[in-house]
C-alpha cells in the first residue's frame, strides 16, 4: 500500500472529490441581500421580515465550475479518461478507483502527474488496475502548484492593504492558535472591518477565486460556510492566498495579471472565522502537500520584517 498525500486545510478549498461521471446536481442555496439601518448589508438564505430583501441568487442556480475534473471520452473506440485543469496555474493530481481506495491508502490509478495551467491530458489505460474501477466512480485529488516551486522573492512583500494605513496583527508565526497545520502555520491574520480594501502583496496571475459565500462559522466542520478567497500565482511558483473576503467584492478574475499593490477585493468575515479579518498566507506545493512559507513585509528602510502579533504595521 502507498500512503495517500497529505491534503490542504479543508476550510480553504476542496481538493478531493469523488466523481460520478454524469451531469452535476443543482445548487440548492438561495441568497437574499438586505441593507440594515446603518448601511451594512446582510446576506441570508431567506427574506428578512423587518427589512426589504433582494434575491441575488436563486435556489437551483449552478455553482462555479470545479477547478479540475475528469471527463469520459471515446478515443478511437476506446473508453478513456481525460483530466481537465481549469485553473490558471499548475496542479498535481492523483486518481483513485474509489474513495474507499483513497481512504485505505491504495496506490492510485494515476499519480502524481503535474498538469499545466488550462490544459487537458488524456490518461493512459489503467491495465490490470482497471479491475478495481467501480463503474463510473473515481476519486480525484488535486493539489495546486508545482512541486518543484521554490520560494524566491526579490523584494519584501507589500502589506496587503492601502498605503499609509495600518491594521492590528491578531495572529502570526510562531503563535499557532488556529494556524496549526503546515499549510497555514506561517499565515498572518490582520484585523480589518468588513469592506476594507485588500491589495496584492506581490505581482502574479490570479489562479483561483471563490466569491459567492456569505456565511461565517467558528467551526471548520460546517461545510456550508466556506471562505471567499483569491489565490495569486507568483512567478516563482508560490501562491498567495487572501481569505475571508466579502461577498461579491472581488475585483479580479482568474487569468488576470495583477500588480503589486493592486486593489483586488474587500475584507470580510466568511468561512472559518470568529470575526472580520484578512487571512494572508504564501504557500507552495511541497511534494504533494501544501505548506506555508515565512514572508517579510516592506519597511521604511527597505529591508523588510516579519509581521508580529500585537503590532499594527504601516503599509509602504
Amino acid at each position: 500500500m502507498r500512503a495517500r498525500p497529505k491534503l490542504v486545510s479543508p476550510h480553504w478549498f476542496v481538493i478531493a472529490t469523488t466523481f460520478v461521471l454524469c451531469a452535476p446536481a443543482g445548487w440548492s442555496q438561495a441568497i437574499y441581500r438586505a441593507e440594515q439601518s446603518d448601511g451594512v448589508p446582510s446576506y441570508t438564505d431567506r427574506p428578512l421580515a423587518d427589512l426589504p430583501s433582494e434575491l441575488i441568487r436563486d435556489a437551483g442556480s449552478a455553482p462555479a465550475a470545479i477547478g479540475v475534473e475528469l471527463v469520459r471520452r471515446d478515443v478511437q473506440g476506446v473508453d478513456a479518461l481525460t483530466v481537465v485543469n481549469h485553473f490558471f496555474g499548475p496542479v498535481q493530481i492523483a486518481v483513485y478507483a474509489s474513495y474507499e481506495d483513497y481512504v485505505a491508502g491504495e496506490t492510485p490509478l494515476y499519480g502524481f502527474p503535474v498538469l499545466r495551467a488550462k490544459s487537458e491530458s488524456l490518461l493512459p489505460a489503467v491495465g490490470d488496475a482497471g479491475a478495481r474501477v467501480n463503474a463510473n466512480r473515481f476519486h480525484l485529488v488535486h493539489i495546486p502548484g508545482n512541486p518543484n516551486a521554490e520560494h524566491r522573492s526579490a523584494a519584501p512583500y507589500r502589506l496587503p492593504y492601502a498605503v499609509a494605513t495600518q491594521h492590528l496583527v491578531s495572529q502570526a508565526y510562531p503563535e499557532l492558535i488556529t494556524h496549526t497545520d503546515p499549510s497555514s502555520q506561517h499565515a498572518i491574520d490582520f484585523e480589518m472591518p468588513v469592506g476594507t480594501g485588500v491589495h496584492a502583496a506581490r505581482a502574479g496571475t490570479v489562479m483561483d477565486v471563490a466569491a459567492d459565500y456569505y456565511r461565517a462559522a467558528p467551526e471548520t466542520v460546517d461545510p456550508q460556510a466556506p471562505a471567499n478567497i483569491v489565490r495569486v500565482l507568483h512567478d516563482d511558483g508560490t501562491m498567495a492566498l487572501y481569505g475571508h473576503l466579502r461577498l461579491h467584492s472581488i475585483r479580479v478574475v482568474p487569468g488576470q495579471r495583477v500588480a503589486r499593490g493592486e486593489y483586488i477585493a474587500d475584507s470580510g468575515n466568511t468561512g472559518f472565522s470568529t470575526g472580520p479579518h484578512l487571512h494572508f498566507v504564501v504557500q507552495r506545493n511541497d511534494r504533494g502537500r501544501i505548506v506555508s512559507v515565512p514572508v517579510e513585509f516592506a519597511t521604511p528602510d527597505g529591508r523588510g520584517a516579519p509581521a508580529q502579533r500585537g503590532q499594527s504595521p504601516i503599509a509602504y
